[in-house]
């Protein structure tokens, strides 16, 4: 696999923090650094937004019953969990049901949802982080007597013609932020109802819009993305007992970081919503609502659902590749036993083995119908899986990571279409700039690091192309418990780190390990390696190294290229 590199900057502009940030479409550096919310829309932008606070004010000064539908992620959740504190905080009297979904359903379409809602005879239907499309349901839940309200931010084939739609992808809106989550614009919506009603609720619950700005990934060049986010990693502006808990029993306790909260407590979050217990769940989001005894046991409790969650994949995947269909260009797996709310997990994890290779992971149901999901590494779109045969539909906004509905009866040809594509194969990065080792000004060694704890979706990468890199292989260390990380040292200040596994250290560096760790070498012939990475500086007992952490690489040839 060959690296295609395109560099962001060109040869002769100078490389700084300012330039990089007008990279990214971003000109009020200072705003973005320390945001004030100066560029955050006003609520009263958006369509329908006076139909929506005299609808949800009349419930409230009327103590009906409400009823909030939680769709199905961590956006959801978190939008369910600021509506229903919200309505608590103007009064603890008001009752609330809330709604679950038990997989991937979405809105009103669930039927299970949908007939315990007409049998519950509510007032009023509040639907966050989804619900804008159009069915026949909105229909009879008016007739029936209970009013809609959607707050939403999907785009939608046919938006719904019954009840009161606020979302921020509608035309009709004035000067509204089009990148807002979900939760974000439930959001904005409750901060118009702090005017309406003289209070000041709405922003003791921006933690969780910037929680669900990350879980959704929502882009972090938008100056109200940024905001919320901002807010979030201020260690000192957690105001949710349950994000308070998740955060102080996983994470650094002195920093917070973008990645620390993408990686490390979102997926804790979403492990129990993929989850099969329904009561579990409803207690995580009774304690994002405020409600628990014990906080801390139900952040233990999500950690060991996250645990369970990445033991059930790795051992599905173990024992079911065998029976995968594995060609050139896709590997696909039908199964009836699989949990279908895993399959997105169980893609990922197959085609992170196959080197990102085109995977498509689905759970065997009724009338041939397999609904799963599928995982790339930018090598097919999500509109040419669309269109192929065999495919019912492919739904979401990712081009590499999407849901897919296929007629099981048509997967040999589904797979022998897939196969006959011509794909490119070669690795796309972007990156800052490209180099020869030898010529790094040592200034750009950290330049960086300032971003490493912000940065993320609609952020431009900070990783550089260094070429030229000559060495043999026995100058080579393997280091690390699992032997599986190469360490190369440059001159006697810059040193390289990657992750390698043993399979490419015997083909790449004709290194071979043995079982007992013993390292062989196979031939020392000089190697020209390219490497994608990061220009950092390591600091250790005081002094300082250069170094470069290698996200990808390729071996040239063992001659000047």
């Amino acid at each position: 696999m060959s690296l295609k590199i395109r560099n962001i900057f060109d040869e002769y502009e100078n490389i700084d923090l300012y330039n990089y940030f007008r990279h990214c479409g971003i000109t009020d550096v200072r705003e973005y650094l320390n945001p004030s919310g100066k560029y955050n829309c006003n609520p009263y932008g958006f369509k329908n937004i006076h139909e929506g606070i005299n609808l949800f004010k009349y419930h409230l000064l009327n103590h009906s019953l409400i009823g909030v539908l939680a769709d199905g992620d961590v956006d959801g959740y978190t939008s369910t969990s600021i509506i229903y504190r919200y309505i608590k905080r103007y009064d603890k009297t008001i009752k609330i049901k809330l709604y679950l979904h038990d997989g991937k359903e979405r809105g009103i379409a669930d039927d299970k949802i949908y007939n315990k809602i007409l049998a519950d005879n509510l007032d009023l239907l509040i639907i966050p982080d989804a619900g804008s499309e159009k069915t026949d349901r909105e229909k009879v839940l008016l007739d029936k007597g209970t009013d809609l309200l959607v707050l939403d931010h999907h785009d939608a084939d046919e938006y719904i013609e019954h009840g009161v739609l606020i979302n921020n992808r509608l035309e009709d809106n004035i000067d509204i932020d089009r990148n807002l989550s979900g939760c974000g614009v439930t959001y904005k919506f409750l901060s118009a109802m702090d005017k309406e009603l003289g209070v000041k609720f709405s922003d003791d619950f921006i933690d969780l819009v910037g929680l669900s700005v990350l879980s959704d990934s929502m882009p972090l060049n938008d100056y109200e993305n940024r905001y919320y986010v901002y807010k979030l990693l201020k260690l000192q502006d957690i105001k949710n007992p349950l994000l308070y808990e998740l955060i102080y029993m996983y994470c650094n306790k002195d920093e917070l970081t973008t990645k620390d909260v993408s990686w490390t407590i979102i997926p804790k979050i979403n492990a129990v919503i993929r989850s099969d217990n329904t009561e579990f769940k409803q207690k995580m989001l009774l304690a994002f609502c405020g409600r628990s005894d014990d906080f801390e046991a139900v952040a233990k409790e999500c950690g060991k659902y996250h645990q369970s969650q990445y033991e059930y994949v790795k051992s599905f995947v173990d024992n079911n590749i065998d029976n995968a269909m594995i060609g050139e260009n896709i590997i696909l797996l039908l199964s009836s036993e699989m949990k279908r709310s895993y399959s997105g997990l169980i893609a990922g994890s197959i085609s992170g083995r196959y080197n990102n290779k085109p995977t498509i992971v689905a759970k065997l149901g009724k009338d041939n119908e397999a609904i799963g999901s599928f995982r790339d590494g930018g090598f097919i779109s999500r509109n040419t899986i669309k269109e192929m045969v065999g495919v019912n539909w492919a739904k979401g906004h990712d081009d590499n990571a999407f849901a897919v509905n296929i007629d099981s009866t048509k997967t040999n040809e589904l797979f022998d279409s897939i196969n006959a594509l011509k794909l490119d194969y070669s690795t796309k990065l972007d990156v800052i700039q490209t180099m020869m080792v030898n010529n790094i000004p040592k200034d750009l060694f950290g330049v960086f690091e300032p971003l490493n704890g912000i940065l993320g979706e609609g952020m431009l990468t900070t990783d550089f192309c260094i070429k030229n890199i000559r060495i043999k292989p026995r100058e080579i260390k393997v280091i690390g418990k699992k032997l599986d990380t190469v360490k190369l040292t440059l001159g006697d200040k810059d040193v390289l780190f990657f992750k390698v596994s043993r399979e490419k250290l015997t083909k790449d560096f004709h290194i071979v390990l043995d079982d007992d760790g013993t390292i062989n070498y196979n031939d020392n012939s000089e190697l020209n390696i390219t490497v994608v990475g990061q220009l950092g500086v390591n600091v250790y007992r005081e002094k300082k190294t250069n170094q470069i952490l290698v996200k990808d690489y390729e071996v040239i040839s063992n001659v000047f290229d």
